[in-house]
């Protein structure tokens, strides 16, 4: 019982002090990214971003080292594109990709929100503060 308050005590402390639930928006949202959406905005562009399914439009969902599918493909085409990492875009979350959301999470805290936390696990957070890639109706290629 003893050991059950320490440790209790340990975690209200260790969180009021912001150590622990530093990932909280990448926690809650458990669900993988398995898919992505066409996004269109009525001029002409395309955006495709991951989401929980093809066509979900849900967002709230996570990527991280060792997924694979189509949204971690339009990830990858987006961090090369809009942030020049420089990555094969292979559908599979490795350590290269792992380091390039962590590059863009890094440069997104700096500059649009200090909320974003640099962990290279794309989330909720990093989905929605990223610049993302695009293709035009008349088959341009990705711009950003």
């Amino acid at each position: 019982m003893r050991l059950r308050a320490l440790a209790t005590a340990a975690a209200v402390t260790l969180s009021a002090a912001g150590l622990v639930g530093a990932t909280a928006t990448t926690a809650s949202a458990a669900t993988t990214c398995s898919g992505y959406t066409d996004y269109y905005d009525g001029n002409f562009r395309h955006y495709y971003i991951p989401t929980t399914y093809n066509g979900s439009r849900v967002r709230d969902c996570v990527l991280s080292q060792g997924h694979q599918g189509t949204g971690v493909k339009w990830l990858q085409h987006t961090l090369n594109v809009c942030y020049g990492q420089g990555l094969a875009a292979d559908g599979i979350f490795g350590p290269a990709t792992r380091t390039a959301v962590k590059n863009v999470q890094a440069y997104l805290k700096k500059n649009r929100s200090s909320l974003i936390v640099v962990d290279g696990v794309f989330g909720p957070q990093t989905s929605k503060y990223m610049s993302w890639g695009y293709y035009t109706d008349n088959g341009g290629w990705m711009h950003c």
